[in-house]
């Protein structure tokens, strides 16, 4: 099957196109996840006074598995970017796994 020939984009012409199909479909390129309100260090901002051994008072975590799925949707939804944010991320149990499988996984 021959592919037809069309003139090649440019970089700003490609990202339009992108983002014009992308909404038009309702396709998530990016998005943001907080993974934890806790935090390592003693800042004085208020979403960051969590102190590392526990959740934000009256909001509880997400468990390992919600995390998956949560990334799971994500990808099948067509995400091609994830900011991965919180108090200090990295103080999630659920960290080094996600990333660990979201590599492997080839995201």
């Amino acid at each position: 099957m021959a592919c037809p020939r069309s003139d090649p984009l440019d970089d700003a012409d490609y990202l339009r196109r992108l983002n014009r199909k992308a909404t038009e479909q309702r396709v998530p390129l990016s998005g943001s996840i907080e993974l934890t309100r806790r935090c390592n260090l003693r800042w004085r901002a208020p979403a960051t006074r969590v102190a590392q051994g526990g959740p934000a008072q009256g909001r509880r975590e997400l468990a390992t598995a919600e995390w998956l799925s949560i990334l799971d949707q994500a990808v099948e939804a067509g995400c091609l970017e994830l900011l991965i944010t919180g108090g200090e991320p990295c103080c999630a149990r659920i960290f080094q796994r996600c990333t660990a499988m979201r590599s492997s996984a080839g995201c």
